[in-house]
C-alpha cells in the first residue's frame, strides 16, 4: 500500500487535552525544569494540570444529557426544557451537573494556557525555545476563548423570544454539545465559521480612513475569514442596525465612538484610531503585553460590543441592538453552515 494510502494515525486525548496538547505541557514542564531555581514553578504547573484532569474524571462521572429529549416534555424526565426556561440573566444555573462541569473546564483550561503562557514569557531563557513555545500555546490559548465566545452567542440565540423556536432549539443543541463536547472529549474548532472570522479579526490592522472599510474587509478575506461573512453584511447593507453592527466590527469601536469619528473624517477627511485605546488590530489593549493580554483581546472587543448593545436594547438608544457575531450565527444556524 502506498504511503499516501496509508490513514493517518489517531492518537487518543489524555483527559481534556489532545495529544498534540499534552505533548506541549510536556515540553513546557521539561524546559522549565532545566532552568535554575524553577522547582517550585514546575510544582504549582503540575498541580493546575492536576486539579483539570480530576475535574475532568469528575465529568465522565456524572450521567450523560439526553440531546434527543433536550427540549419540550417534562423537565424531570429531561434533566432540562431549555427553552421553558431559558433566560440570559439566570440561563447558566439552570444546566444540568454535566453540562455545568463541562462549561467550567473551559474557563479552567483559559486560565491554565494563560499561566503557563506567563511562564514561558517569564522563565524561559532561550529565545528561540521562548518564541516557538508562545506560539503554539498561543493557538491553545485562543481556540478555548473562541468557543467561550462561540458559547455565549449560542446562549444569546436561545434564551431571545424574538427568534424562532426551531433556530433555538438548534442553538442549544450546539451550546450543550460545546460545553459537553469540547471539554469532555477535548474538541476543537466546533465553530470553525466563526473561528476563522475571530482568527482574521485579531491579525488585521485597522486604519479607520474613510470609514469604508475596504482595506479592513480585503484584509479579513486574506486572512482567512469565511467569504459568508463579508456575503451576509453586503446583502443586508440596507438593515441600518446590521451595517452599524458591521462597522463596529470592522473597525474596533463601538456605534458612539463611530459617530465621533464620523465626524472626524467630516472635518479633516480622514479619521484615525487616535483617542481610542486600541492596539494595531483596533482591539482594546490588555494591562500589559503579555500572551495572556493579547490573546484575550479579541475577548474584551466582543464583551465591549454585547454589553453597549444590550444597554440599547434597554434604553432604546440609537445604534445596533445586537453585535455582528449574533447576526451571522443566527445566518448560519437558519442556513445550516
Amino acid at each position: 500500500m502506498p504511503p499516501s494510502a496509508v490513514a493517518p494515525e489517531i492518537r487518543p486525548n489524555v483527559g481534556p487535552f489532545t495529544s498534540e496538547e499534552f505533548g506541549l505541557i510536556l515540553d513546557v514542564v521539561d524546559l522549565l525544569a532545566r532552568e535554575r531555581g524553577q522547582e517550585a514553578l514546575v510544582s504549582r504547573i503540575c498541580l493546575k494540570w492536576n486539579r483539570i484532569q480530576r475535574f475532568h474524571a469528575l465529568v465522565l462521572e456524572m450521567p450523560e444529557v439526553d440531546r434527543a429529549r433536550l427540549v419540550g416534555g417534562d423537565p424531570l424526565d429531561t434533566e432540562i426544557d431549555i427553552l421553558g426556561f431559558a433566560h440570559l440573566s439566570d440561563f447558566d444555573l439552570r444546566l444540568p451537573g454535566r453540562t455545568i462541569i463541562g462549561k467550567a473546564l473551559i474557563d479552567l483550561e483559559i486560565s491554565f494556557w494563560g499561566y503557563l503562557g506567563a511562564a514561558v514569557e517569564g522563565r524561559i531563557t532561550d529565545p528561540e525555545d521562548r518564541t516557538v513555545l508562545l506560539r503554539t500555546l498561543e493557538r491553545c490559548l485562543v481556540g478555548r476563548i473562541y468557543n467561550r465566545m462561540t458559547a455565549e452567542l449560542l446562549a444569546s440565540v436561545v434564551s431571545s423570544p424574538q427568534v424562532a423556536e426551531k433556530h433555538r432549539r438548534d442553538a442549544a443543541r450546539f451550546l450543550i454539545t460545546l460545553w459537553e463536547d469540547a471539554a469532555i472529549q477535548a474538541l476543537r474548532h466546533f465553530a470553525p465559521l466563526m473561528e476563522s472570522i475571530w482568527e482574521a479579526r485579531r491579525k488585521v490592522r485597522v486604519t479607520i480612513g474613510t470609514l469604508m472599510g475596504i482595506s479592513e474587509i480585503t484584509s479579513l478575506l486574506s486572512l482567512g475569514a469565511t467569504p459568508h461573512f463579508v456575503e451576509f453584511f453586503a446583502d443586508n447593507f440596507e438593515e441600518t442596525e446590521i451595517t452599524e453592527a458591521f462597522q463596529e466590527f470592522l473597525f474596533g469601536t463601538t456605534y458612539e465612538e463611530l459617530q465621533e469619528k464620523t465626524q472626524e473624517r467630516d472635518r479633516i477627511g480622514l479619521a484615525s484610531t487616535a483617542g481610542l485605546d486600541l492596539d494595531a488590530s483596533g482591539l482594546p489593549r490588555g494591562a500589559m503585553d503579555s500572551l495572556q493580554e493579547r490573546s484575550l483581546g479579541i475577548y474584551r472587543f466582543f464583551k465591549k460590543r454585547i454589553q453597549e448593545a444590550r444597554s440599547r436594547r434597554v434604553t432604546g438608544a440609537a445604534g445596533p441592538k445586537r453585535i455582528a457575531e449574533e447576526y451571522l450565527l443566527l445566518y448560519f444556524i437558519e442556513h445550516q453552515l
